[in-house]
């Protein structure tokens, strides 16, 4: 992967943590659960899991399948998987995870997130930050540029945002500290108390 590349990645059910390192390289690591009736079955559909990798002319993108016919073979059972990332720290990303933490550090490149039923976390993150949540607590710190972020019933934290912050959030508290730009925040439903103490806006 080199610098200004982007790293796809769909997680399903499970877990998603990226960390920068000085290689032009990735390096994945995926553990599987599976829960299933019997051991014999958890076993089975474990070993179903596959992980393919596409390359393109500036991406890199990661498949996670579960072969149809073992699947079909455990109807009952179910797969986490959970993702350890470390990647060149201009990498761009691109994650959707599901039903787990999905979690950033140390890293310079754009990233657009997706996670849903899951906490997220942004730490030390130079490029401009996109996050998309829902059912999950947030948490950016010491984002370098630019961050939107939009949140559904999920918990709002942002303390040091090195450019703009466009912050919109449903039915959950929100903190927004130290932004160098402009901050715009839109609140939904908009709380009958609104704490402001410039650079900092709560909104409980």
């Amino acid at each position: 992967l080199e610098r200004g590349s982007t790293l796809n990645l769909e997680n399903p059910r499970g877990s998603i943590s990226v960390a920068g390192w000085d290689r032009d390289e990735a390096g994945v690591r995926m553990r599987v659960t599976a829960q299933a009736p019997t051991s014999a079955a958890a076993s089975s559909m474990a070993e179903a899991v596959i992980l393919e990798s596409e390359t393109g002319a500036s991406s890199l993108t990661l498949h996670p399948e579960l072969s149809s016919h073992q699947a079909s073979q455990v109807p009952d059972g179910r797969a986490q998987l959970d993702f350890q990332l470390m990647v060149p720290r201009q990498v761009n990303l691109a994650l959707d995870n599901q039903h787990g933490e999905l979690k950033l550090e140390a890293l310079g490149g754009e990233a657009k997130l997706v996670n849903r039923h899951g906490p997220t976390t942004a730490d030390s993150f130079s490029g401009s930050l996109f996050i998309d949540q829902a059912h999950g607590p947030v948490n950016v710190t010491d984002s370098g540029a630019d961050l939107k972020l939009r949140a559904l019933h999920a918990g709002v934290e942002v303390e040091g945002v090195g450019g703009e912050a466009s912050v919109e959030c449903s039915h959950g508290p929100a903190k927004v500290a130290s932004v160098k730009g402009s901050l715009t925040l839109n609140a939904i439903p908009m709380p009958t108390k609104t704490r402001i103490e410039k650079p900092s806006i709560v909104c409980p």
